[in-house]
């Protein structure tokens, strides 16, 4: 029998429970199959639909816009915050 590798992703708790809401909506059961998914047709494009890594600067302002997006993630999750 073969078994999957398991493969462990640090994700953002707002953004994880806001993508898993988008799946469930999708109809997808398991948030993995819309993952793999996903990074098939990345693979098949040749290229990921996000900006390439950039200086330590441009991560620094992009890390600040992030922590705003899960803020607004936690409001619409009706989450503390």
């Amino acid at each position: 029998m073969r078994f999957r590798r398991q493969y462990l992703v640090r994700l953002c708790p707002e953004i994880h429970a806001a993508f898993k809401f988008l799946c469930d909506r999708a109809g997808y059961k398991r948030m993995n199959i819309a993952i793999e998914r996903i990074m098939l047709k990345c693979i098949e494009d040749g290229a990921l639909p996000i900006p390439p890594q950039g200086s330590h600067e441009v991560e620094l302002i992009r890390r600040f816009e992030l922590l705003e997006k899960r803020k607004k993630l936690r409001k619409i999750l009706g989450w503390k915050t």
